[in-house]
């Protein structure tokens, strides 16, 4: 977040937002434990839309220019869907653990 140009103190502010969320599950009258959630973005959040558009930014203008393993990897991208475009599916899922 820093690297896309949003002020220090506005990314603590939403590492400490985002960092103390948790979910429980209501099913006949009955909740689940608390579980405490570690990654994504509150669904209909006011933040949500411009939060998953400065990450699907920076994911792209890494992807522009990088090579994984000396294969170009690239995207194409609309509204909330992204394709990853590899020279094969299988060499994508073997070597983006490596890097992701």
């Amino acid at each position: 977040m820093t690297d896309s140009g949003l002020p220090g103190n506005i990314v603590k502010i939403l590492i400490d937002l985002y960092g103390k969320v948790s979910n429980t599950v209501k099913w006949n009258n009955c909740f689940s434990r608390c579980v405490i959630v570690k990654s994504g973005i509150c669904q209909g959040g006011i933040l949500s839309p411009l939060l998953f558009n400065i990450y699907t930014d920076c994911l792209i203008l890494g992807l522009k220019s990088s090579y994984m393993r000396g294969s170009f990897v690239g995207c194409i991208a609309y509204a909330d869907d992204l394709l990853l475009l590899y020279g094969s599916v299988a060499l994508l899922q073997k070597n983006a653990k490596h890097v992701f």
